[in-house]
């Protein structure tokens, strides 16, 4: 990484922890998360589960999509999902994507 990419990158950090600090609510955090998150990782969509209830779910939110793959919320069994083993294990985990 050059010096450069590495002081955007800084600077980038910078601005979500800042934004997150200041999140009067969670449609605040979400919103922070959905606009650094494509600038500071290579992703073509990523989500946050948000454990419901019951326990036994998460429901879903999309942060970004640039293909429109996902919908804009929805709700994931716990078990048997590797969303959910990333949920209960605290690990997350980043399924590698070709780009063409």
């Amino acid at each position: 990484m050059q010096a450069d990419d590495c002081g955007r990158q800084l600077e980038l950090l910078d601005g979500l922890i800042t934004e997150l600090t200041d999140a009067r609510s969670e449609a605040d955090v979400l919103a922070a998360a959905a606009r650094y998150l494509p600038k500071l990782l290579p992703v073509e969509r990523a989500s946050i589960g948000l454990p419901t209830e019951d326990g036994l779910h998460l429901e879903m939110r999309e942060l970004c999509d640039i293909r429109n793959m996902l919908p804009q919320s929805y709700v994931l069994q716990i078990e048997g999902t590797l969303t959910g083993q990333a949920y209960r294990t605290g690990q997350a985990w980043i399924r590698p994507t070709s780009r063409s």
